[in-house]
């Protein structure tokens, strides 16, 4: 599996147990790749109302402010203080 985005990869191992890593980041990539045939159906109409140059600037943009949404979510600002889950205490649970 390539894992393009290495801060999320990181996130989702200390947030599982070594056992699940594989199966909770499997299930995240075909979520992730569900999402390009989807866009595309909305990218490919737009681009040819607008244009391909707005389109990028247009998604470069929501991109830039969803960016700046998640860093004002409390839940992600308590990533940092995150504690790692090993698989003794997955195995109390």
């Amino acid at each position: 599996m390539i894992e393009a985005n290495g801060l999320f990869a990181s996130i989702i191992q200390q947030a599982f147990s070594a056992s699940q890593t594989g199966r909770v980041m499997g299930i995240t990539q075909a979520l992730i790749s569900l999402a390009s045939p989807i866009g595309l159906i909305f990218a490919a109409p737009l681009a040819e109302m607008i244009g391909i140059p707005p389109l990028l600037i247009l998604a470069g943009g929501s991109i830039f402010v969803g960016n700046i949404v998640s860093l004002l979510l409390p839940d992600v600002k308590k990533l940092d203080h995150m504690t790692i889950m090993t698989d003794a205490e997955a195995n109390d649970v």
